[in-house]
């Protein structure tokens, strides 16, 4: 059973299998997030700073407010953000 957790942390493959790259039959209808891709001044945020107690609760595992909002919106870049993943398959 996928958890919505683990189903924003799909691979490239998961575009592969099921058959969503260029020319596929589901082509453009998948779209891949990738919050370790997610930057604040040139620099990642998650995946590399647990201790970063703007972005992660004392747990090291949750996102605080200011986490939660640059997972949503992206940081200094709107368009890695899940709202932007989402838009992109609701576009599709």
């Amino acid at each position: 059973m996928t958890t919505g957790y683990q189903s924003v942390r799909v691979t490239n493959n998961a575009v592969t299998d099921s058959d969503a790259g260029p020319g596929g039959a589901y082509a453009g209808q998948l779209s891949v997030f990738q919050p370790t891709l997610i930057t604040v001044g040139g620099k990642a945020v998650f995946g590399t700073d647990y201790m970063d107690y703007d972005r992660y609760f004392s747990d090291a595992i949750h996102y605080a407010g200011l986490g939660q909002d640059t997972y949503v919106f992206g940081g200094g870049d709107p368009s890695g953000g899940l709202a932007a993943a989402v838009n992109d398959v609701i576009a599709a």
